[in-house]
């Protein structure tokens, strides 16, 4: 399912993750900000691990399908 993202470095920053998960760069360091999505912040910037990434996409998928139904 989340094969694709073997094409991206295991280490991304901000813009890398918002392009993916087609947002914008703010929305992804809100993520970052709240813990929504396990990051790293190095200086002033976001960095976020592919793992990380794939474990937000699926709890997110997840979320979304046991809600379905309502």
């Amino acid at each position: 399912m989340l094969d694709f993202l073997n094409d991206y470095p295991e280490l991304m920053n901000v813009h890398d993750v918002a392009g993916i998960l087609g947002c914008s760069a703010k929305t992804i360091r809100q993520l970052c900000k709240t813990g929504k999505l396990r990051a790293m912040c190095i200086g002033k910037g976001w960095t976020i691990p592919q793992l990380s990434l794939k474990e937000f996409i699926l709890i997110q998928s997840s979320f979304k399908d046991n809600y379905s139904n309502y």
